[in-house]
């Protein structure tokens, strides 16, 4: 998911990295409701902690940089759209 990010800002990156990611959240789900359900089914951490409680949190996290690397590429589009309108 992340390697995508190396490339220019398209649909095609925003596609790609939404179906990884689409797979990387729904497994993670599935660690968590198997592990409220059944118990005991994810490999714990040192502290005791599932591991995919944490596998949820991180993809959680990558999701929000990603909305949040969109959000600069258009403010920084648009600053240069204006910069180069006052330029003229």
């Amino acid at each position: 998911m992340l390697f995508l990010q190396i490339f220019p800002p398209s649909s095609i990156r925003t596609k790609n990295f939404s179906i990884a990611w689409i797979l990387v959240f729904g497994f993670a789900i599935f660690g968590v409701v198997a592990e409220l359900l059944v118990g005991d089914i994810c490999p714990k951490n040192n502290v005791g902690m599932p591991l995919c409680y944490i596998s949820l949190l991180l993809a959680l996290c990558v999701m929000t940089l990603f909305q949040l690397l969109i959000k600069l590429e258009r403010n920084n589009a648009n600053i240069n759209r204006m910069s180069s309108k006052f330029s003229k």
